[in-house]
């Protein structure tokens, strides 16, 4: 079975390594070999690490997706993106640490686009 969390986090990492180091890849499997597929996290492994805020990021994506799916299983992707991107900010708000940059916004922004399109194929 697709771990649509996986296959969104490693498409991030990928779009990102050039600009955070190729070991940003490894880092995100190191981060995806420590959870379980299908739980959500209790809180990141190492909020510090950008492979773990991918994860943590694109879990909490894929569950919004669902959620949404489940209510609405004819709602066009743009809908569903928009509704990962509102819950992704707002979940931002609240842990927002200190010296938060715009990458990490990018990339939060970036993995909405990465569940519809894994979410779409899914279908």
């Amino acid at each position: 079975m697709i771990d649509p969390v996986a296959v969104a986090a490693r498409a991030v990492a990928a779009r990102f390594a050039p600009e955070y180091d190729y070991d940003l890849i490894a880092a995100t499997e190191n981060a995806l070999s420590k959870r379980q597929p299908g739980q959500r996290p209790r809180q990141y492994i190492d909020p510090v690490s950008v492979g773990s805020l991918i994860v943590a990021v694109a879990t909490l994506a894929w569950t919004v997706y669902s959620d949404q799916r489940k209510k609405n299983p004819d709602a066009p992707d743009d809908a569903l993106e928009s509704a990962i991107r509102v819950e992704c900010r707002k979940v931002r708000r609240l842990s927002t640490r200190p010296g938060e940059t715009s990458a990490e916004t990018e990339i939060t922004e970036y993995i909405a686009t990465e569940i519809t399109r894994v979410g779409r194929k899914l279908r």
